[in-house]
């Protein structure tokens, strides 16, 4: 379960006030605030829309209320802020491995042992499973797919944020992660299969010892 809190004419202060109120309900809180702020104006003489970066709530239909269309807003901001989120999350996991192909390059050992190599792998994993909960990034909630009015403002406020650009960018920096991860999980196995057969090799080496102490004997 996650959260996003989307605002409409509340100073800074009020928001912030307003994070403080709901903190006691937080679980597992991201270490920092991940924010959208666009200008809007609410004038019944305007279409709604947006216009370069400023949102227009103008009227609606007689069956329908503006907080439709701010409700339709607010969700493809909150799709922004969840996707900062990952990214963030992302480029803190790449920049931690940033050296592992430089050291591969030059031929050396990686510094890691088996504990820190596993606990990169799990990193990776643990950030796959977060990003498959964010299916609303990718997809077009439920409650628009009646509404296509709503859609396109959905769709709009998500194209004016890059939404699918960076989703694109996202994926472009997982397969590459994905990538390294197989690295270090074959670097795993191998560094394990090379203690199996130095093992192996030792137990022999201690069996032919014992042989030879038989037949001097």
């Amino acid at each position: 379960m996650d959260g996003t809190i989307v605002t409409w004419g509340l100073s800074e202060e009020d928001n912030l006030r307003l994070l403080e109120q709901i903190k006691p309900a937080e679980m597992e809180p991201y270490k920092d605030i991940e924010e959208e702020e666009l200008d809007f104006i609410q004038d019944p003489q305007l279409r709604t829309g947006i216009l370069g970066e400023t949102i227009l709530i103008g009227r609606e239909s007689e069956s329908e209320s503006s907080i439709y269309s701010k409700l339709a807003f607010s969700n493809g901001i909150a799709r922004s802020t969840k996707l900062a989120v990952l990214e963030e999350q992302l480029d803190n996991y790449l920049d931690s491995t940033r050296e592992i192909p430089r050291i591969l390059a030059r031929g050396n050992k990686l510094p890691w042992g088996r504990q820190k190599t596993l606990q990169k792998v799990g990193e990776l994993l643990a950030f796959r499973g977060e990003l498959n909960f964010h299916s609303e990034l990718v997809e077009t909630p439920d409650l628009y797919w009646a509404k296509p009015q709503l859609e396109e403002y959905y769709n709009r406020i998500s194209k004016n944020l890059d939404v699918a650009v960076r989703i694109t960018i996202l994926n472009k920096k997982l397969d590459y992660a994905n990538e390294l991860a197989a690295t270090l999980r074959s670097h795993l196995s191998e560094k394990h299969g090379l203690a199996l057969e130095w093992g192996i090799i030792g137990l022999i080496a201690i069996e032919v010892v014992f042989g030879i102490i038989e037949l001097v004997k």
